[in-house]
């Protein structure tokens, strides 16, 4: 089994509402244009992908290897950091989960 992570409601309910799915249809398909490709769930408000993780890690300092439901609002995001070439597809892809989160004020649980 992997690493996954999908966005839930504000106090962590299955469902988000019509315009954040609308945003990360959205915005996953602007990933696939200027990057071309993005993780394949992006589109459906959620990460597929341990290299996404490891973006997460490297931009908050925590690992996303938890339980915990997690309120990207309430925490501290530094997405200046360098990645490799090969990896622009999951930084974008992770930061793009995280910030429409944080737009659409939802929650994120990880599953693994």
């Amino acid at each position: 089994m992997g690493w996954d992570a999908f966005a839930r409601g504000p106090k962590g309910g299955i469902n988000i509402n019509s315009d954040a799915a609308n945003d990360f249809k959205y915005k996953a398909l602007q990933v696939k244009r200027n990057i071309g490709s993005a993780d394949c769930l992006l589109e459906t408000g959620a990460l597929d992908c341990s290299n996404c993780a490891e973006m997460i890690e490297r931009a908050c300092g925590l690992s996303p290897w938890t339980e915990e439901l997690w309120n990207p609002r309430n925490m501290q995001w530094d997405w200046n950091f360098k990645y490799k070439d090969e990896d622009a597809w999951a930084y974008h892809s992770a930061k793009v989960f995280i910030e429409t989160c944080i737009e659409h004020d939802l929650t994120i649980r990880f599953s693994f």
